[in-house]
């Protein structure tokens, strides 16, 4: 007589997703979209209370309740799942956000009953295998024809016994190496401080552009939370060092000692005939610990900044990031910058000065900022700084609009960060409409939890309206 074994799995439609609990898996029209397993179990979380409210505490004790995380954390899960389901975060198709409160899954949500288990028999003998059954991986098992027990030959025992061992073996490698898989490098909530790249080359034009360059590019990254140059050139001061000094790989790992910061990331640039290799290191502060290391080669002077990028790529997956955050989140430096080396430089002397010698002293990196676009006309960020150059104090507002207009225009020449900072400076100079600027800003913010510029400058929109309860 067979014995019934009920189906588990727990299956949700909603808004043409499908949700399949029991083996963590989010569907498509078919097919799977890949989610982190803390960004599934949010997904979760969400669904099962459809319609409904779920507070930040609630949604962080259930989806890690024997660890302490921060709300940066929840966020950043938040935004992962919106760029899955396509949702973009200015519209909430799918998850709403109630503001210093929680989430809601907008989305009407439907369970779908189990697909009854098959039940495979022979004489007395029954053997019963669930759609859900798995053995390695999270493939379904098939059906088994069981022979007779009486005309079962040696055989016939023997490629059983065998195909026995074999199984017995793959499941042990897969638990060995499941095991023995490395641990991230570093976590979301790992500071970086990003040293000096080293120019071996005797160029000067790669002095300062790679280290811009690689910021530009790191910048883009929800996982890694880079130090600002400004908190740099102050952990030099404290550490009785000039503000100027470089920052090269010794000092940095004595200002990551004293300020507690995970790792440093270093590099360097050298030239291999008419080639270039470049290289790019994360060490562990504390001990010196090699933490990942990338290298590439580039064949030729122009396409150094294309290299760097691949580099870059490189290192964010040694680091841990995933590969779903990798390529959702790599615009290719030389587009989110410039391809020319010449402007690049230009910008980059800018931004040293401008870090160097702090708002005082804005004005004299105008030139360089206008002669990075004079070099490459379609170059955002350059336009992006005069605009806040000329904004501060408003020194020159019908400059700054000009820029930042010239800023918005190329906005799809930029990473995703610097899209939303440029489209919220857009309109809080240009148009004036400062719910679109507010919009920008909490996007940015929820996206790029580390980034202190969105939460810095929307409390500056906020005290200017006077909503000073919102400030952050």
């Amino acid at each position: 007589m067979a014995r019934k074994v009920m189906a588990t799995n727990e299956l949700y439609e909603f808004a043409g997703f499908t949700l399949d609990v029991a083996n963590a898996r989010l569907l498509r029209a078919g097919e799977p979209v890949p989610l982190p397993p803390k960004t599934f179990e949010v997904l979760r979380v969400l669904v099962s209370r459809a319609g409904r409210l779920v507070e930040k505490d609630a949604l962080m004790r259930e989806v890690w309740p024997d660890t302490f995380v921060e709300e940066a954390n929840v966020s950043r899960h938040i935004w992962a799942l919106r760029k899955a389901l396509g949702d973009s975060g200015s519209d909430e198709r799918y998850i709403e956000t109630v503001p210093k409160r929680g989430y809601r899954l907008a989305a009407a949500v439907r369970p779908i009953e189990p697909v009854p288990d098959l039940v495979v028999e022979r004489r007395t003998e029954t053997r019963v295998v669930s759609r859900d059954e798995t053995v390695i991986d999270d493939g379904p098992l098939a059906p088994v024809a069981l022979l007779p027990a009486a005309r079962v030959s040696w055989a016939s025992r023997s490629v059983v016994i065998g195909a026995a061992v074999i199984v017995v073996a793959l499941v042990a490698g897969s638990v060995w190496v499941r095991s023995s898989r490395k641990k991230a490098a570093i976590t979301d909530r790992d500071a970086i401080l990003l040293a000096d790249i080293v120019n071996k080359t005797g160029d000067p034009i790669f002095d300062d552009t790679m280290k811009a360059a690689l910021a530009v590019g790191l910048e883009q990254s929800p996982f890694l939370s880079i130090l600002p140059d400004e908190h740099v050139r102050d952990m030099l001061r404290l550490s009785g060092r000039d503000g100027k000094s470089p920052v090269t790989r010794e000092v940095a790992h004595d200002l990551c000692q004293r300020d507690a910061i995970k790792a440093v990331l270093a590099g360097s640039i050298a030239a291999l005939g008419s080639h270039y290799v470049i290289s790019l290191e994360a060490d562990e502060c504390r001990t010196g610990r090699a933490l990942a290391r990338e290298q590439v080669e580039a064949d030729s002077k122009e396409h150094v900044i294309a290299s760097l990028g691949r580099a870059m790529a490189g290192l964010r997956a040694k680091l841990g990031e995933s590969m779903a955050s990798i390529q959702a989140f790599d615009v290719p430096i030389e587009r989110a910058t410039t391809s020319s080396l010449e402007a690049l430089k230009a910008f980059s002397t800018g931004m040293s000065m401008r870090y160097v010698l702090g708002a005082a002293g804005e004005l004299e990196t105008v030139a360089f900022f206008n002669r990075a676009i004079e070099l490459d006309p379609d170059f955002a960020l350059p336009y992006h700084y005069l605009a806040r150059i000329y904004q501060n104090g408003s020194r020159n507002l019908e400059r700054a609009r000009h820029f930042a207009s010239e800023a918005f225009a190329r906005r799809d020449r930029v990473s995703d960060y610097e899209r939303l900072v440029i489209t919220a400076a857009y309109h809080y100079t240009v148009t004036l409409d400062w719910d679109k600027a507010i919009e920008a800003f909490e996007v940015c913010k929820e996206r790029y939890p580390h980034a202190a510029e969105p939460a810095n400058n929307l409390g500056v929109v906020y005290a200017a309206l006077g909503m000073t309860e919102r400030q952050v």
